[in-house]
C-alpha cells in the first residue's frame, strides 16, 4: 500500500483531529491549574479553604464533624469515579 492511500489518509487525518483535540484539552487543563496554583498561593482565604478541605484543618476553636460516607463519595467524584447512586 502507498502513502496516498484514501483509507490511510482518512485514519491519519482522524489521528490528527483526535490528537488536536486533546492537546487543547491539555492546555486548558494546564491553564486552569496555573490560575489555581496562583489563587491558592496569593489569597489567605482560599489557602485555608485548601487546608480545610484537604487537610482537614481547623480553628483552635471550633469542632469539625465529618461524615465519611459522604466525604470519600465526594472525593470518588473529584477523582471521576462515577459508581452507581447508593444512599449516603
Amino acid at each position: 500500500m502507498t502513502k496516498n492511500n484514501l483509507l490511510i489518509q482518512y485514519r491519519k487525518y482522524s489521528e490528527l483531529a483526535d490528537l488536536r483535540g486533546k492537546r487543547k484539552f491539555y492546555r486548558d487543563q494546564i491553564k486552569e491549574t496555573q490560575r489555581a496554583f496562583s489563587e491558592l498561593t496569593t489569597n489567605p482565604a482560599t489557602q485555608e479553604k485548601f487546608a480545610r478541605e484537604h487537610y482537614w484543618m481547623k480553628r483552635d476553636n471550633e469542632d469539625v464533624f465529618c461524615d465519611s460516607a459522604k466525604a470519600r463519595r465526594k472525593e470518588q467524584l473529584k477523582k471521576g469515579i462515577n459508581f452507581p447512586a447508593y444512599p449516603l
